[in-house]
């Protein structure tokens, strides 16, 4: 079976939409699919790595040193985003279309404005082999590497999943709880309010109650 990503979303920051065709026997199927499996710290990477040609094919940014250098990296040094870019762009999704030998790619994200709000929007169809583009062949390289990603995530490839439930406590023998075999607690306390704090300021200390009556 032969399966190509069509296009691929992060939903609610944690979880992946995504399309693909599967081909067998000369047939083709097209499957969309939404997964409630959070995604991997490299498939998120791999999006954060489309962030600066997101922003140079948006025209929200000519070309700069700092935006040509994170394109252009050796492979073997690690991609990080300066806090500036961080802070202000995302990007969330792809989709991809064209024959085999006209590719492009739209990609999809948004932009956190200094009154505390974004605004989404997508890149126009960027062809991969658009000789207009210096980045096109990094650009092709990003979105194969994410592709690649994808289908990690589908063959099972997640980030940890958070559960939130209720916990059984099961009784020994003592008739003191303790917790389910292989469960784990983690307890983090903050000091908000003394107990002077939440006493009522006139309620009479039951010891000298008992004082008195004696």
């Amino acid at each position: 079976m032969t399966i190509k990503i069509q296009n691929a979303k992060i939903r609610s920051r944690l979880f992946l939409s995504y399309g693909y065709t599967a081909k067998e026997n000369e047939v083709e199927n097209k499957i969309k699919q939404d997964s409630d499996a959070p995604i991997h710290e490299d498939l998120e990477r791999a999006f954060d790595n489309l962030i600066p040609h997101f922003i140079i094919i948006t025209e929200e940014s000519e070309v700069t040193e700092k935006l040509k250098r994170l394109i252009t990296r050796p492979d073997n040094e690690d991609f990080i985003l300066p806090e500036d870019i961080e802070k202000k762009y995302k990007v969330t999704g792809i989709s991809i279309s064209g024959s085999e030998d006209n590719q492009g790619v739209t990609i999809s994200g948004y932009k956190n404005l200094n009154t505390g709000k974004s605004v989404s929007f997508d890149t126009p169809n960027q062809k991969f082999d658009d000789e207009d583009y210096e980045f096109s062949q990094e650009l092709y390289d990003a979105v194969e590497h994410l592709k690649s990603e994808v289908l990690e995530y589908m063959d099972g490839k997640h980030g940890t999943r958070m559960v939130v439930g209720t916990l059984d406590f099961n009784d020994n023998e003592d008739g003191a709880f303790q917790l389910p075999s292989g469960v784990t607690v983690e307890v983090s306390m903050s000091k908000t309010e003394t107990d002077d704090d939440i006493m009522d300021p006139d309620f009479e200390d039951l010891s000298d109650v008992i004082n008195d009556e004696e």
